[in-house]
């Protein structure tokens, strides 16, 4: 269905701006919401080890865009930049979004899921053998990556790259336009944005919900959403189709 005419309401990422011209291409309106901030973890001495070392190490895993950031931030404190600190190693992302973000700082994942974005997906790919494996993440990431490379051998070097804060103060003029209908559909990009989205808003608003992906959508439906779609790739293209979907189809059980 057309995006058109519709008005989606966005998390404020950093990957919001990217996501709001894309869909006023395709004629919606975009609002965003603050529901989430990331902040880098303090003190930073683990982490800022664990990238000095970075070039010892055979591959580099990063989970999300939010990890790229935070990577390409404390790269530039300790003096370097993200693509000479990932020189030596090999690098895998999750998802097309996550490589997306590590591309546009001028450095090419070498492993990619072909479909979905999940720790899940990046494990079926992964590759034979074994190394080092540095996992920079958030305070709050499931062990599924962590867990599955260190039982297949794996040295796993895991440092918590930030941690995810909920707002905890609504907007009124989001609160208003939600309660007033001005809303189409909520797009969901993260467990996280789920939860708080919950938590500020209700689960009462008469909107459609999409999700990124599976884990988004089950957060979601934990707090207590009804989620309409989820899109079958984890990028921007993808996002804009399922809330394309989301206008038409009814929420999952």
């Amino acid at each position: 269905m057309s995006l058109a005419g519709r008005t989606l309401l966005l998390p404020r990422t950093d990957a919001a701006d990217r996501l709001a011209r894309a869909a006023e291409e395709l004629g919606a309106r975009t609002v965003t919401a603050d529901l989430i901030r990331h902040e880098t973890v303090t003190p930073t001495d683990e982490l800022d080890a664990a990238l000095r070392a970075a070039a010892s190490v055979d591959w580099v895993a990063l989970t999300s865009a939010t990890t790229v950031a935070a990577v390409a931030e404390r790269a530039t404190a300790l003096g370097t930049t993200l693509p000479q600190l990932l020189t030596g190693p090999r690098v895998a992302v999750v998802g097309q979004a996550t490589g997306a973000a590590l591309a546009a700082h001028g450095v090419a994942a070498d492993l990619v899921p072909p479909e979905r974005s999940s720790a899940t997906e990046l494990l079926a790919v992964w590759p034979a053998g074994s190394g080092t494996v540095l996992v920079p993440r958030s305070e709050i990431a499931a062990p599924t990556l962590v867990d599955g490379l260190r039982e297949r051998g794996w040295d796993v070097r895991d440092v918590v790259a930030y941690r995810t804060v909920p707002a905890t103060v609504a907007d009124p003029a989001v609160a208003d336009l939600l309660d007033g209908g001005g809303v189409d559909v909520v797009v969901l990009t993260s467990g996280s944005t789920a939860s708080a989205f919950a938590a500020l808003y209700g689960t009462t608003a008469p909107v459609r919900v999409c999700a990124i992906g599976e884990s988004t959508a089950d957060a979601a439906r934990r707090a207590g959403l009804p989620v309409h779609a989820v899109a079958d790739h984890q990028s921007t293209a993808g996002l804009l189709e399922a809330a394309g979907r989301a206008l038409t189809t009814g929420a999952r059980p």
